[in-house]
């Protein structure tokens, strides 16, 4: 199958890669990442008691998805990742040496470093401007700063809004100090 007649777009194409390459450097094969996958117990039932069918991905199903004959829905890539020892997101961030190198995502063009801070819910994609955790924050651009903050609230759980606070301090300027040029 040509890269013309893929079943996948750009990022089913990333994370075809990805479980590809992650197969190889461990060994596996699309039947022993089966059998991986069929040994994870998984729910069948809500919290609210609707029943659901547990997930499977055979052998041919793993091998189409590497050739771009098969897409992967939330629940296989959850299974993939976790049978691949990887976050969910790891499989769907284009594999890159540096931060700065560009990609293509779904939604055009980005360096891998603000494509992989968008996917973890660190930074808005298209935000008007990006604040490198090195560069501190002139007053007049607080508005994009708040733009990002309430991204970051909004994109993380309502739990973990210590952790994001804290992270915020790491990445932007102290608004108690005054600006330094």
């Amino acid at each position: 199958m040509t890269s013309s007649e893929r079943k996948t777009g750009v990022q089913g194409a990333t994370v075809a890669a990805n479980v590809e390459r992650l197969m190889e450097e461990q060994n596996l094969n699309p039947n022993s990442l089966a059998r991986k996958i069929a040994e994870i117990e998984q729910p069948t039932e809500l919290a609210d008691g609707t029943t659901v069918r547990p997930s499977k991905l055979a052998p041919l199903a793993i091998h189409r998805i590497i050739g771009g004959e098969r897409k992967v829905d939330v629940d296989d890539l959850v299974l993939l990742a976790y049978s691949l020892g990887v976050s969910p997101v790891t499989l769907l961030q284009p594999r890159t040496p540096r931060g700065t190198d560009q990609i293509l995502s779904p939604l055009g063009e980005i360096t891998s470093g603000k494509y992989w801070n968008w996917i973890v819910g660190q930074t808005a994609f298209g935000a008007k401007r990006w604040h490198p955790r090195a560069e501190p924050v002139h007053p007049d651009e607080r508005g994009d700063i708040w733009e990002q903050r309430m991204y970051v609230m909004e994109a993380t759980p309502p739990w973990s809004a210590e952790a994001g606070e804290a992270a915020w301090q790491d990445m932007v300027w102290d608004f108690d100090k005054p600006f330094e040029e």
